[in-house]
């Protein structure tokens, strides 16, 4: 509850870079040194969150966000360009585990998973898929190119072969796949958007970018 009302109240305030450092649940105070059990709290940039080695540790589930999730994600992003398409996009808490030089997801898996979706779709309608792997990728001692953001074990194929793609499609490249659903809406919600039907502003695939 005490960690659920400190969250309320930082999200409400004007952005800033400090750090804040808040009691967990974990420990009474005077166990804190002891156990290491602090929470902290930062104003961050998802294209910084996403820079850190991130992992969606296996007994978290499976990506699960259907259309219309994804759908509410980008009409947010849409509506927030064509209102003030100068401030970024605001899209809530993510929590991480810090350990050995690694992060885990503990809450958020479902919405960084989408922003990479979201990024590799936009980057490939500016044909700067170059700029996606310098963003999102990273090379191993191996030489092998991997993502930053390695998901759990259940979606790493699809994850890997969208991440790894180097031209945009509206089909999904399997049948029913909720990342490969979720990749190819974005790319035909982006494509579209450029020459709207409806009659409203058209919006670029950089617009899109600024917001986020």
């Amino acid at each position: 509850e005490l960690f659920g009302k400190l969250v309320k109240n930082f999200t409400k305030e004007t952005p800033s870079t400090e750090v804040r450092t808040i009691l967990s649940d974990m420990a009474f105070p005077s166990e804190v040194d002891k156990m290491g059990a602090a929470v902290e709290l930062y104003e961050k940039k998802y294209g910084e969150i996403l820079r850190l080695p991130l992992t969606i540790p296996n007994y978290q589930r499976i990506y699960c966000w259907e259309e219309n999730n994804v759908k509410c994600l980008l009409e947010d992003v849409f509506e927030h360009i064509s209102a003030d398409g100068k401030t970024p996009y605001r899209l809530g808490t993510i929590i991480l585990h810090s350990h050995d030089g690694k992060y885990d997801v503990i809450d958020g898996q479902q919405r960084l998973t989408t922003i990479v979706m979201f990024m590799k779709a936009l980057y490939l309608a500016l044909g700067r898929n170059d700029l996606f792997n310098i963003a999102f990728m990273q090379m191993s001692l191996t030489g092998e190119t991997k993502p930053i953001l390695i998901t759990n074990y259940n979606d790493q194929y699809v994850y890997n072969e969208i991440v790894n793609r180097d031209s945009i499609s509206r089909e999904p490249i399997v049948k029913d796949n909720r990342l490969a659903e979720a990749f190819a809406y974005f790319a035909g919600r982006i494509i579209d958007a450029r020459n709207p039907v409806d009659g409203s502003a058209p919006i670029t695939p950089a617009a899109l970018l600024q917001a986020v």
